[in-house]
């Protein structure tokens, strides 16, 4: 079973073993065959994996901003 940190770690990641899987689940979220809420904590363990891959304050706060604005994600 996925937790929703692997699947929207998965998304955002160029190269991930999940990558295929997590972008068909989150296809579904945006065209509304799932609803999805995600807490706090996911986006607080995104950004803390995000810094630790070598990326720029701009470009940490930018991913998980964009996964905000996939439909049916709250």
């Amino acid at each position: 079973m996925m937790r929703e940190s692997d699947i929207l770690l998965a998304h955002i990641k160029s190269n991930d073993r999940l990558k295929t899987m997590a972008d068909a689940i989150l296809l579904r979220i945006a065209k509304g065959e799932l609803r999805v809420i995600a807490s706090r904590e996911v986006f607080y363990k995104l950004y803390y994996v995000l810094r630790n891959m070598n990326l720029s304050l701009q470009e940490i706060l930018l991913k998980p901003g964009a996964l905000k604005s996939i439909p049916n994600i709250e």
